[in-house]
């Protein structure tokens, strides 16, 4: 698993203002696993986890997340599942 928290504006670009808001991208590399429907994907404020083709498993985030707007995508051709997120309760002073 592969994890990497940055800062975003509102508008989801990279952000020079004064708040920013984390977000966190986690790819998963899945040999063997040929589609999203091959896998449980739970993503809860504070941790995730993956089951499917073999595979499970399950990571405390690096801090709370909005999993109501998360995204996640695969692809069938490097099997790898990428989940983004942002951070829960918006913005902060950097």
């Amino acid at each position: 698993v592969q994890s990497r928290a940055g800062s975003v504006g509102a508008d989801g670009r990279r952000s020079p203002c004064h708040l920013r808001q984390r977000t966190l991208t986690m790819q998963v590399v899945l040999p063997g696993v040929t589609s999203l429907a091959d896998l449980v994907v739970e993503l809860s404020d504070t941790a995730l986890a993956v089951e499917g083709g073999g595979y499970s498993l399950s990571k405390r985030l690096e801090f709370a997340v909005d999993s109501t707007a998360a995204s996640a995508k695969f692809s069938s051709k490097t099997s790898t599942l990428k989940i983004k997120a942002v951070e829960l309760g918006g913005a902060t002073p950097r």
